[in-house]
């Protein structure tokens, strides 16, 4: 039993880390749906606070607990008693599963600070993508600093110039390909087959994953893309759908593979 203690107790951290990244997740995502600022600024209280989506009523710490504080209400807020749509608590726990799904394959090591908090972006893009079609620049962008930052960390621990060389190249290669890809199939079907946000991640995508498995992620991402619409169109009830959910999952499950080799 004292051998395992120390990992149940990482395990414990990774989970509530991930429940406290993927609150903030549901913020972020709320906030860039509704085109509101996420922070307030000096002198300003109306983004100050999480306030309920249905009253407006700043949301105190009881409200806020990721997950328990859902169940305890019932799935209603405290002062109003309007339903809470149950997305919030899944924000949460996808937000946790993608940070244990990490753990499990990077350990403690150094490598893992940097994706556990990219997780709530990709999260927060998933579901802006799934409601709106649309992948905002300022998530991307910073998806894009933080894989950067990954890149130059292992690259500098490594002293492999192999692994920035073929960062840089799947950065260019990941968006040209599929943007050259989404031209073609939009030529055949006479409609977008790609929006502008997906080319865009793709460049954040293309650095985390590498050149060397452009194949690897193409395919998985076409993969998910249909494994992916009948949930999301069943959702929004609707024949269109996102492409971007699938190339973020894509993404993460590369992010997972990959935590082997740097072990």
């Amino acid at each position: 039993m004292p051998d395992t203690l120390p990992v149940f107790i990482e395990i414990i951290c990774i989970a509530y880390l991930g429940l406290i990244l993927g609150s903030f997740a549901t913020a972020i995502a709320y906030r860039e749906a509704n085109g509101e600022s996420w922070f307030s600024l000096k002198g300003s209280k109306s983004n100050a606070w999480s306030k309920c989506p249905q009253c407006g009523h700043r949301l105190g710490f009881v409200d806020l607990i990721p997950v328990v504080s859902w169940v305890l209400s019932r799935g209603k807020c405290r002062h109003c008693s309007k339903p809470i749509p149950v997305r919030y608590p899944v924000i949460e726990i996808m937000s946790m599963i993608g940070c244990l799904g990490l753990y499990a394959t990077y350990d403690f090591e150094f490598y893992l600070v940097p994706l556990l908090f990219l997780v709530p972006f990709l999260v927060a893009l998933f579901w802006v993508d799934v409601d709106l079609m649309i992948l905002p620049d300022r998530l991307v962008a910073i998806c894009g600093g933080i894989a950067a930052f990954f890149v130059l960390y292992v690259f500098f621990t490594t002293d492999d110039t192999r692994v920035l060389i073929d960062s840089l190249l799947g950065m260019v290669a990941y968006p040209a390909v599929f943007g050259a890809a989404a031209f073609i199939m939009t030529k055949i079907l006479k409609k977008s087959a790609l929006g502008m946000g997906d080319i865009k991640f793709l460049a954040p995508a293309g650095l985390l994953a590498g050149m060397d498995i452009l194949s690897v992620y193409l395919i998985l991402a076409g993969i998910l893309g249909v494994l992916t619409a009948i949930p999301i169109r069943k959702y929004k009830d609707s024949v269109i759908f996102p492409f971007g959910p699938s190339l973020i999952l894509s993404l993460y499950i590369i992010m997972v593979c990959k935590g082997f080799y740097l072990q």
